[in-house]
């Protein structure tokens, strides 16, 4: 997340994001002149489609967030739903979103590498979790189909 921060408050929003606990936090202080808008945005060189379905919870929302920041994805959108299941009387929850990782990509940026292990990682949270490649958000046209494959 980016935030534009006026030069006197910018002690005491540092101060109050360090007592955060769990937070993991970058800095970068920029004059007007570099925090102009610049003339070309950057060239999106991956996006996919992200998606969990399980039992409910606390901390999967920030679980596979940081999952996906650490694989070098920023979370560009993100729903969250619960609902109650049928029998049982437990509560399902899903998550979905947009990643996308800006040009250029490092040499190290495997999506095969990355479903493999978001494999592992809802299979450590019992749910399931998975990444489709190439989509882009598309107008709403219903609560259901917000999401249209770029391929």
């Amino acid at each position: 997340m980016t935030i534009d921060v006026p030069t006197k408050s910018v002690s005491d929003i540092k101060a109050a994001l360090k007592d955060i606990k769990g937070l993991k936090t970058q800095y970068l202080e920029a004059s007007e002149d570099i925090a102009a808008p610049r003339k070309k945005p950057p060239r999106v060189a991956y996006s996919g489609r992200f998606t969990l379905e399980g039992l409910d919870n606390p901390g999967l929302v920030h679980t596979l967030t940081n999952f996906m920041v650490s694989h070098g994805l920023s979370v560009d959108t993100l729903e969250t739903t619960q609902e109650e299941a049928a029998f049982g009387g437990t509560t399902l929850f899903s998550i979905d979103g947009i990643v996308t990782a800006h040009e250029p990509l490092p040499h190290s940026f495997d999506t095969d590498k990355i479903r493999e292990e978001l494999g592992k990682l809802g299979d450590s949270l019992n749910c399931d979790i998975d990444l489709e490649d190439n989509v882009t958000r598309k107008n709403r046209s219903s609560n259901y189909e917000i999401w249209e494959n770029m391929a």
